[in-house]
Parts: C-alpha cells; sequence; structure tokens
C-alpha cells in the first residue's frame, strides 16, 4: 500500500457484548488521536454490530468476527500480519482501557518523538467500582473516578502502542516480538516483558476500569477471559474492591464536555439504538408496496414493512407524482402471517401489513397514469429504507419469451428490481429529477425502466451493455418514447457475457468526456469482474463522474464474518475458490460470481481518487439487510483527484504499450538467434 494512505495512529482490541460502553470508547479514542480501529467480536450476543455499522460504512471501524477461543493473542496475530503497511501505529489495548495524554491533548502529539523504537509502552492506573453496587446511567469515564495508589504493584503492566512494520508478532496482550528495536517506556527505559521496571504516566496513562459496578463485574466473570478457556473466581474482583477504590482522580474528566457532544448526548435515557440512529439517521427497513388501486376519489394501497432496527414502524411519508401528501389515513401493525412465513427471523414480521387511503389532489384525480409512489417509513422520528411503486404505467414489461430468450430473471423480478434500485438511487446517491446518469452493465433495461417514472426530459440516461442482443426491447420501448434515454452496445469480450468480443474490458474507455455524470449505477457487473477489469471501471468511474457525484454499485465483500458464514453453510454464494484478490464460486468459470476482499476493493477506491461515502452489507451470506448484495457508494470529491486520476490512467497505457513493443523486440531477438 502506498504509505501516503497510512493512517498516524489505530486500536486493535478484541471485545465480547461490551455495547453498553462501545460508542464512549470509540468516541472518546477518536478525541485523543485514533483514526481507525481494528476490532475482533468474540462472540458477542449483544447488538455490537448494530452499534458499529455507521462506523463502519465510515471506514473508521474494520470489523472481524472473531469465534476463537481463546481468541485475544490470534486476533493480535491477525492484526499485525494484515494491516502492517495501513497503519504507523497501533496500539492494543481492551475495551475496559482508556489509553490518554496526560498533558498533551492527543496521543498523536507524543508518538513522534518514538520513531526510533519499535513499540511504546503505556502503564496503566486500575479503577474500581466507585462504590456502584449497579450499572450507572451515564459515562463510565464520568462516573468511575476511584483508583488503586500510583505504588499498587499491578499498575506496572504495560499495553504496547507498536510500529506494525517492524512487529512480527504477540507473546502475549503485554508483550510482542519485534524483527528490530525494541519496546520503552515513555521515559525511553527498556521494557523487558509484560511490566516496566517503573511505573511513569507523566506523558500517557491508560484509565484501566477494572470492575466497573458490582454487577457487571459478575457479568464480566461469567463471560470468561479472551486470552484463557476459564473463569475468573468471583474472590478475584471481591478483593481488589478496596484496594482499587482508594484515591480519587478526575484527570479524565477534562475530556467529558468534548465526548458528550460527540455522542450527541441530550438526555440519560438515550438508548444505544437511538444513539446510533440519531447519528447515522439511518433505519434499516424491508418491505414492499403491494396493491394500488384508486376508488371513489382515494388512491388505496396496502403492502408491508418490517424494521431491521428493532424500532417498530408507526407512520409513513408519503409523495405521489412528486407531491408530498400530509392529511392521510395509515394503518400499521396489521397481522401478516404470510409474511412471518417468509420472513421468520426478522421480529416483527407477524404484524407487518399496512393499509393508507389518500385523498388525490384534482392534478392527480384528472391525469392517474404514471403517478410515481414513494412511500418513507417512520419509527420515532428515523427515516426507513423508502418503498416505490407507479400506479398505471403505460410502459410494458418485456414479454416473458422475450427474458427467457435473452436468458434473464422472471418479468416479477424485472419491475422488482426496477424501483428497488430507483429507491437506491433516491435515498441513497440523491439522484434529482434532471441528473445525468450513466447505467453500466445496463441489461434489458431495469434501472432505465424506473428512472422512466423519475427523470425529467431535462435529464440523461445513458446505458452501456456488452450482450448486443439484450438490449432490443429497452431500444424499441424506451428510446423510442423518451429520446434522453440513449442504450449502447459495445463489443466488449466478456466469458460470461459476450463469448465473441473483440476487445478486452482494460482497452475499453468509457465513450464520454470528463465530469459528464452526476450519478453512475452497476446494479449486476462488478461480482462479473477479474479484480484487474474492476480497477480499471473505478478509474473509468472517477474520471466521467462530476465532482460531487455518486457511483453506487452492488458487489460481493469477503471479510472474516462473511469467509466464517460461508464456512457454516449460511450464504446463499457458496464463494470458496481463491482468486486474486478474493473468492469465487466456479473456477472454471471465476467470473459467473465473484467477491473480493473488502480490504482490497476499499484500498483500489482509493487509488483511483474516489471516497466511499455508504456502505450497506446484504443478505447474501447470511445477514438480516435491506439489501441482497452488498452495496457500496463512493464520490468523486475533487478535481485534483481526478486529474491524478488521469495521469495514472495515461501512464497505464503507455506501460500497456511499452510491454507490448517488448515482447515483439524479445520475439524478434529470439527469432534472429534461432536463425
Amino acid at each position: 500500500m502506498n504509505t501516503n494512505t497510512k493512517t498516524k495512529l489505530s486500536i486493535c482490541a478484541i471485545m465480547k457484548d461490551e455495547s453498553p460502553y462501545l460508542e464512549e470508547w470509540l468516541e472518546f479514542h477518536k478525541l485523543v488521536g485514533v483514526e481507525k480501529f481494528y476490532l475482533y467480536d468474540n462472540n458477542s450476543t449483544d447488538n455490537t454490530q448494530e452499534i458499529l455499522q455507521l462506523y463502519i460504512q465510515n471506514g473508521e471501524v474494520i470489523y472481524y468476527y472473531w469465534s476463537d477461543k481463546p481468541g485475544q493473542i490470534s486476533a493480535y496475530t491477525h492484526c499485525v500480519k494484515n494491516h502492517r503497511y495501513d497503519s504507523e501505529w497501533i496500539a492494543f489495548i481492551d475495551l475496559d482501557e482508556f489509553l490518554f495524554p496526560t498533558v498533551a491533548d492527543k496521543i498523536t502529539d507524543i508518538i513522534d518523538e518514538f520513531y526510533d523504537v519499535s513499540a511504546l509502552g503505556v502503564n496503566w492506573l486500575n479503577f474500581g467500582t466507585s462504590g456502584h453496587e449497579k450499572k450507572p446511567e451515564g459515562l463510565q469515564i464520568e462516573n468511575f473516578i476511584k483508583r488503586a495508589k500510583t505504588s499498587f504493584g499491578p499498575n506496572k503492566h504495560i499495553k504496547c502502542i507498536v510500529q506494525p512494520e517492524k512487529t512480527v508478532r504477540p507473546l502475549n496482550p503485554h508483550q510482542f516480538v519485534f524483527s528490530e528495536g525494541r519496546a520503552v517506556t515513555e521515559n525511553k527505559q527498556r521494557i523487558n516483558g509484560p511490566f516496566s521496571s517503573t511505573h511513569s504516566i507523566k506523558k500517557l496513562r491508560i484509565n484501566h476500569y477494572t470492575t466497573r459496578s458490582k454487577e457487571e463485574s459478575m457479568k464480566k466473570m461469567m463471560r470468561g477471559r479472551a486470552t484463557k478457556n476459564e473463569q475468573r473466581p468471583w474472590s478475584h474482583f471481591e478483593s481488589k474492591d478496596v484496594i482499587f477504590n482508594e484515591v480519587e482522580d478526575l484527570t479524565i474528566h477534562r475530556y467529558i464536555p468534548q465526548l458528550k457532544k460527540s455522542l450527541g448526548i441530550i438526555t440519560k435515557d438515550n438508548s444505544n439504538v437511538s444513539s446510533y440512529l440519531e447519528k447515522s439517521n439511518l433505519l434499516l427497513t424491508i418491505g414492499n408496496i403491494g396493491k394500488v388501486v384508486i376508488e371513489d376519489q382515494y388512491l388505496k394501497l396496502t403492502g408491508w414493512i418490517v424494521s431491521l432496527n428493532m424500532l417498530p414502524i408507526s407512520e409513513f411519508k408519503l409523495w405521489i407524482g412528486g407531491e408530498e401528501y400530509r392529511d392521510f389515513k395509515q394503518t400499521v401493525g396489521i397481522k401478516s402471517p404470510r409474511i412471518k412465513k417468509a420472513h421468520p427471523r426478522f421480529k416483527g414480521s407477524g404484524k407487518a401489513r399496512f393499509y393508507l387511503e389518500i385523498p388525490l389532489n384534482k392534478t392527480h384525480r384528472e391525469n392517474y397514469q404514471n403517478l410515481l409512489i414513494v412511500l418513507t417509513p417512520i419509527a420515532e422520528n428515523f427515516e426507513g429504507c423508502i418503498l416505490v411503486n407507479v400506479f398505471n404505467p403505460s410502459f410494458m414489461l418485456p414479454t416473458k419469451e422475450y427474458i427467457e430468450r435473452v436468458n434473464r430473471n422472471s418479468a416479477f423480478n424485472f419491475h422488482s428490481n426496477a424501483f428497488k434500485w430507483l429507491g437506491y438511487l433516491i435515498q441513497r446517491t440523491g439522484i434529482k429529477p434532471t441528473n445525468s446518469i450513466l447505467d453500466i452493465g445496463c441489461g434489458i433495461g431495469e434501472i432505465a425502466y424506473g428512472l422512466t417514472y423519475y427523470l425529467t426530459p431535462r435529464a440523461r440516461y445513458e446505458g452501456i451493455e456488452f450482450s448486443e442482443k439484450v438490449i432490443d426491447w429497452a431500444k424499441q420501448e424506451i428510446t423510442s418514447r423518451k429520446p434522453n434515454f440513449n442504450f449502447q452496445w459495445h463489443n466488449i469480450y466478456h466469458p460470461l457475457c459476450n463469448t465473441k468480443g473483440t476487445m478486452p474490458m482494460t482497452e475499453f474507455i468509457l465513450p464520454y468526456p470528463e465530469a459528464s455524470f452526476d450519478v453512475i449505477c452497476i446494479s449486476n457487473l462488478f461480482y462479473h469482474l477479474s479484480s484487474i477489469d474492476l480497477r480499471h471501471y473505478l478509474h473509468q468511474i472517477q474520471r466521467v463522474l462530476k465532482i460531487g457525484g455518486k457511483c453506487l454499485f452492488a458487489c460481493f465483500l469477503i471479510n472474516y464474518e462473511t469467509e466464517k458464514l460461508i464456512a457454516d453453510d449460511k450464504s446463499s454464494q457458496p464463494l470458496v475458490y481463491e482468486i486474486e484478490g478474493g473468492f469465487c464460486l466456479d473456477p472454471e468459470l471465476p467470473e459467473k460470481t465473484v467477491g473480493f476482499q473488502e480490504s482490497l476493493i476499499i484500498d483500489w477506491i482509493k487509488e483511483s481518487g474516489l471516497t466511499i461515502v455508504g456502505k450497506y452489507y446484504g443478505s447474501w451470506c447470511g445477514r438480516k439487510s435491506f439489501t441482497y448484495q452488498d452495496l457500496l457508494i463512493v464520490e468523486k470529491k475533487t478535481e485534483l483527484n481526478s486529474k491524478l486520476s488521469n495521469y495514472q490512467i495515461i501512464l497505464e497505457r503507455y506501460k500497456s504499450k511499452l510491454e507490448k513493443i517488448q515482447v515483439k523486440i524479445d520475439a524478434s531477438k529470439s527469432q534472429k538467434n534461432q536463425n
């Protein structure tokens, strides 16, 4: 990886059932200079994954589901091996430990002076219950204020902030093996083993909230240890109760105002789900608009909706034909045995149906053809995934015969996918009715079909396809009536879509000038490409996007959790055959279905000059989700990136030409030698 993309300081930690304090721990360490977190979830049964979703989408957390028992050393080993080039420094601490500078504002203000060592060891201060029998409300750094004396022997324990490029492996949670250099204290005294010879916290310190409340100590004891398959006896905590509560220490409290602001704390009764939603404004839902009719100047519709965030849907916002309707009858929570049977894993699916009755305005009563319905579910003022459909459409669907002839899905799936993706584009990319959009791998026109009811004549749609016969229907049915919708076929070789293609995928240049499109959509191409082809397209996408433009694409992301779900036979896509950059379904025809390593895709996106602004894991591997494939949204932020990307494309072209010339030269030399 290019060192320019390195983070300065990251944290690696293993955790289990830490959701009550997880956000506080993350936001605190962000305040003191930590840029990225490598988190290993050791079989949590709480809502850890939901809390982390926003951090994962923002690229702040790299998440691994880590089932090893014991798992701490193997997790640390994995982190050193896989992320040694991603960060200049990695701190290895626990979720009950808060690492911070004693005087400076940020850890990063201090660690530069230790550039010539392999690791900096930071001493503990052990905090106790502060008299709390049960878990108190509010911040733990605010509630637990009493600790052991500085002279308490175990305070000489150190936790390491290592330079991963100089680190080989962990020996234990406190000690590492290095390829060069050594570990030192903040006073640059050499450390031999898991303890320092003297205790010093003048520059850096770790508040170790060893017990928290007595109630939480009991739960911690029952969880067992991350380094051994055993539980600590209750006497271990009881013996420390007096020792850990001898000195009041409020040093960390200088961060409380900033931390509360970061957490958005207004009242003390915010639940973790609500706190997460306040920051992300993201309520994940799944549902469908069903029957729609007009009777006696009323539009009546039914459907179903389920929340994946455990918050029940209470009402809807409604737009019809681009106009918002406010005064209408709505009934939610109707019994739905069929939905329960179809989606037994979703909480609330037994009462998921809804019924709306809307008095139409005069315009829509007189002209109700092509009425686009956009329905937004609401739970406690948070908006869910929008549902989209059209009433009395003027465009015909492709015939069953045509769909079968081009080897595509059924007409029902065509209609369903068209409006599902229209919903994604409206809500996830913010596409406007007058925007320009490029649909790469447009197929038989599913994306275009939905957009015909949304885009105005001022907008522009361009669809590109590599299988010539596939776009016949779209040209005849859509372009003939919507001249701002254009479909192109390019004779690009692809082992699945176009075996007779004459041009390699990596030589195909999107036939549009720089900064041509507001939005780019790729619904089903990227998981049929090799890693080289995918990277080529990312650079092309960056070139033709306008500044501020977004690209939404579907893919299959491979990470530790998906690998485990595939191994446990939970996935509908058993991607088990290793190829460059990831895994495939069929080693004889890898392009049939490809999943790429998530960390690699993130790197490729950065290399192309794009920025990830949204990431949504799909249900394909056994998760609960509103989408089947994984979805990524990337944005073109600046013109500088665009120019650098263009230079890189030019250099790649010259490199390719030079390689071809070199092959000819070598062949010519070989022929001369033979003669």
